[in-house]
């Protein structure tokens, strides 16, 4: 009897078992690598804004140089982290992401009730006794990324909108 037929067959569960995997795994490792990064430069729960976006520029993927960067790697291990930014009269957004690439939690400059946004990030068991009327956000996993992003809308507005990407905040409480 013929034995290519099981080779050939085995061969493709392999190949079928990698492929998997390694769709299962990309993410992650993406996600991990991004995290480290901003750690080892920056800290854990810190807000850090980076320069205007430039063609050597690649601390976000694909940057625009329309849009103006706040990032931080959030680690709720050691308790809640509290996001506050100031809301600037152009398009404006606050999103996050878990550990395996998903946008979990987006806000914007339109659904900002006022023009500061603050927002309390938990896990599932992370409780807060008083959050003062601070939205809470469950986080699907204890480390991720949380991305400001500001649309430089006009030249003149650049120092003032650089400064408002500036003061946002991403603390443990």
């Amino acid at each position: 009897m013929k034995s290519w037929p099981f080779w050939i067959a085995g061969t493709l569960v392999l190949a079928v078992l990698f492929h998997i995997s390694a769709i299962l795994a990309y993410p992650h490792v993406v996600m991990g690598v991004l995290h480290s990064r901003v750690v080892e430069s920056e800290g854990a729960n810190k807000m850090t804004a980076g320069p205007r976006a430039s063609a050597e520029a690649r601390g976000v993927v694909r940057p625009s140089p329309d849009l103006l960067y706040a990032i931080c790697a959030y680690d709720l291990t050691s308790g809640p982290v509290k996001f506050s930014a100031p809301v600037p009269d152009t398009y404006w957004s606050l999103s996050m992401f878990a550990a395996n690439t998903d946008n979990f939690f987006t806000v914007n400059d339109t659904q900002a009730a006022r023009d500061e946004v603050e927002v309390i990030l938990v896990t599932e068991d992370q409780i807060v006794p008083d959050p003062k009327g601070i939205p809470i956000v469950v986080a699907p996993s204890a480390k991720g990324v949380a991305l400001v992003r500001t649309l430089i809308s006009s030249e003149d507005k650049l120092p003032a909108l650089q400064e408002a990407v500036k003061a946002a905040r991403c603390s443990v409480m």
